[in-house]
Formats: C-alpha cells, structure tokens, sequence
C-alpha cells in the first residue's frame, strides 16, 4: 500500500490559486485566523478544516492537521 504525502492546508490554498481572503470568507473565518491556521495545523477547529476541505475539493487524507 502506498502511503501518500500529506501537504498543509496553506500548500494547498497556494496550489489551487486561492488567496487567503476566499478561502476565509467561505469558511466564515478572518484572514488573519485562517493564516494562524495555516501555520499550526493543529489548531484549526474541525468545522473550519471540514469548510476548507470541501472549498478546496480535497479529501482528509491528502491534508496533514497535525505539526
């Protein structure tokens, strides 16, 4: 079984092309929470990670929440 690499959610913002203030909007969260979200993973609260998920179409496994 081959293991996949888990990114960050901040990698994948980049990725996909979205700026730091659509992504927040649609998870109804500041900029400014979003980014401290994206430089500890382990912080964001499940509701704001299941909200990114489905704005970035990306399934749980492919994100690493945890440092």
């Amino acid at each position: 079984m081959e293991k996949t690499k888990k990114v960050g959610i901040g990698t994948v913002r980049h990725e996909l092309g979205y700026s730091i203030e659509e992504a927040a909007t649609y998870a109804n969260i500041t900029p400014d929470e979003l980014t401290s979200y994206e430089a500890d993973h382990s912080t964001t609260p499940i509701i704001v990670a299941v909200k990114l998920l489905e704005f970035y179409d990306v399934p749980f496994e492919k994100i690493a929440f945890r440092n």
